[in-house]
């Protein structure tokens, strides 16, 4: 952030982060930044990661 290493980064509540299916090769939210919720059309089609045991 502003040409610096940032070791913490507080994310706003609703904002996520989008990856795309390419991570070498993908305008995603590396490229974008995060989104607010509202702004997310659509649904997953499935959770590659989960860490919560439900």
């Amino acid at each position: 952030m502003n040409n610096k290493v940032q070791s913490k980064y507080l994310v706003n509540k609703n904002y996520y982060f989008m990856l795309g299916d390419n991570k070498n090769n993908s305008l995603d939210s590396r490229y974008w930044g995060l989104i607010p919720y509202d702004h997310i059309v659509g649904k997953p089609l499935f959770i590659w990661l989960s860490i919560s045991k439900n």
